[in-house]
């Protein structure tokens, strides 16, 4: 008789003590995150196996003692490998959440990484800790200085607190138009063609501007938009089924599948994390 694999498990939360903090618990056997990008920083710290990350036009190999940063907005991608498992410890930190640590710094701005993986056992083990430290949430007082210390410690050691150099000006205004169109009608059905005729493009020139200043392709840049509005509407208690209709995915189904491969959760999960962080209650 054959066994069954061992199911992937995951467990996502939100902070109580630290508004803007998202967290993830994840042990997954089979794992394959489609390029994508988050609206907020993620660090990652692995706890058992590994995996393989693709960023920046890289690819490297993701073991323990190595804590991964990602810049919002900064397209990635993973697979198992051969390692066979990856468990590993997560955070989501929104603007409000790093613009607290930039204040307790006596920083201007955040800033920002200019690699994903970084070698440093002491600020890793600091952070399993402050994740550990966050999960269980049983002193608040500990809970806030653990959490600002550990990145205080990253800010200072491995943020580039130098400018980000600017897009070429013309690709930033035709992105910046071409964005406004799906930020604006990310609910209907947004067709490529139509999209770069309202600026002026051919889609194909539409795809390479958004390859050479996103590193995604369109369609995959106005999923994130419709999963971020899916999150707020989920946040404001629409139900799941009405959100997918209204964010511009097929049905519910494939809002799902979205944000399994983006965030390794469900629409469900998130709901109810959000529930539980804010003491709300919903059928």
């Amino acid at each position: 008789m054959t066994r069954p694999e061992p199911a992937n498990r995951t467990t996502y939360w939100s902070d109580k003590t630290t508004p803007g903090v998202s967290l993830l618990h994840a042990d997954f056997r089979t794992m394959n995150f489609r390029p994508h990008s988050h609206d907020a920083y993620v660090a990652v710290v692995t706890e058992i196996g590994g995996s393989v990350i693709r960023s920046r036009g890289d690819e490297f190999e993701v073991q323990d003692r190595m804590l991964m940063i990602f810049n919002p907005d900064e397209p990635h991608e993973g697979w198992l490998g051969g390692s066979g498992r990856w468990r590993y410890r997560s955070l989501y930190i929104s603007k409000s959440a790093t613009d607290l640590v930039a204040e307790s710094l006596g920083l201007d701005r955040i800033p920002r990484f200019l690699s994903n993986g970084i070698a440093d056992q002491e600020l890793c083990s600091a952070f399993l800790d402050m994740h550990r430290v966050l999960e269980t949430g049983e002193d608040p007082g500990h809970t806030r200085e653990s959490f600002l210390n550990a990145f205080c410690t990253l800010f200072r050691r491995h943020g580039d607190l130098r400018r980000p150099q600017a897009d070429i000006p013309a690709d930033s205004t035709l992105l910046s138009r071409a964005v406004a169109q799906m930020e604006e009608r990310y609910s209907e059905k947004l067709l490529l063609d139509d999209l770069a005729a309202e600026i002026g493009l051919t889609a194909f020139q539409l795809i390479a501007l958004f390859k050479r200043c996103t590193g995604l392709t369109p369609h995959a840049y106005l999923v994130q938009i419709r999963l971020r509005a899916a999150c707020r509407m989920l946040r404001e208690g629409t139900s799941i089924a009405e959100t997918s209709f209204a964010t511009g995915f097929y049905d519910q189904a494939a809002m799902t599948n979205q944000f399994r491969k983006t965030f390794a959760i469900t629409p469900l999960q998130y709901t109810r994390a959000w529930a539980r962080s804010h003491h709300t209650v919903r059928n």
